[in-house]
């Protein structure tokens, strides 16, 4: 008789994204591990959103700490009304309501001295506009600009109307410019450059002694906000005629809509 040969087979295994209990288990844990990320995702956007109606210095101590006395005013704070081309001390905001408050006590300052009613503003002009200005703003007619009567928030500075009827330029900075600003109040005369010859490169043992605090001059460059923002609550008045607009950015800060951020040369 003829033998019969018998082979053995083994089933083959099955992936597991064809096996139903594992496929529904990883696809159970996915969405659980993607729920918690958008919860906390969310938490920080609404805490973020929370922080533009109050909002707190972002500078460290040492930088509040070597403020001149006088060289910044707290929002409420009488204003002085400053000489013509000349500068208001910076205002400190903290709170939405508080700005706009300060924008019509500052308006006032610069339109007439013993007023303290609110002054329209000459308009608004988005950032985009400002930037195309470019670095060669000598002459330029700011009053010349694409003017709005409303404010869109987070993109549009404000105009207003200074002594001797020139044109100033609102907007919101940082501590360290705040200081700086304030101690050149109220004829706001820039020192010139600092032209002061640094040891060669091969000197590396030679550095240049770095400054306490920030300290502008002719050519300096600083960043100007539309509207309060964390880490730029002091607003400031400063005649159109001493800036070059330089640039435009976008800055995200958690809101809805990008901040947008004006790059001035002080000339």
């Amino acid at each position: 008789m003829k033998k019969i040969k018998v082979t053995r087979t083994t089933k083959a295994k099955l992936p597991w994204y064809e096996r139903p209990v594992l496929l529904f288990t990883a696809i159970g844990a996915a969405l659980l591990v993607l729920g918690v990320v958008m919860a906390w995702l969310s938490g920080m956007a609404r805490e973020k959103a929370l922080q533009a109606d109050q909002v707190s210095a972002t500078a460290p101590a040492a930088a509040e700490a070597a403020l001149d006395p006088g060289s910044v005013l707290e929002a409420g704070a009488p204003l002085p009304r400053p000489p013509e081309g000349g500068l208001v001390p910076p205002i400190r905001v903290r709170l939405r309501a508080e700005g706009e408050q300060a924008r019509a006590s500052l308006r006032a300052a610069l339109a007439s001295d013993g007023d303290v009613s609110a002054i329209p503003a000459l308009g608004y002009v988005d950032t985009r506009s400002l930037s195309r200005l470019g670095a060669q703003t000598a002459g330029a007619d700011w009053e010349a600009l694409p003017l709005s009567e409303q404010q869109r928030t987070w993109c549009d500075f404000e105009l207003a109307r200074g002594p001797g009827g020139g044109v100033y330029l609102l907007g919101f900075v940082a501590l360290d410019v705040a200081g700086a600003l304030g101690e050149l109040a109220p004829d706001f005369a820039w020192p010139p450059p600092d032209t002061s010859a640094s040891a060669p490169k091969w000197q590396f043992w030679k550095k240049k002694e770095a400054e306490t605090r920030l300290r502008l001059r002719q050519g300096s460059r600083i960043e100007l906000y539309p509207d309060l923002n964390p880490g730029a609550e002091f607003l400031v008045a400063i005649p159109a005629a001493r800036l070059a607009p330089l640039g435009a950015r976008s800055a995200h800060t958690g809101l809805a809509t990008p901040m947008e951020v004006l790059e001035v040369e002080l000339r």
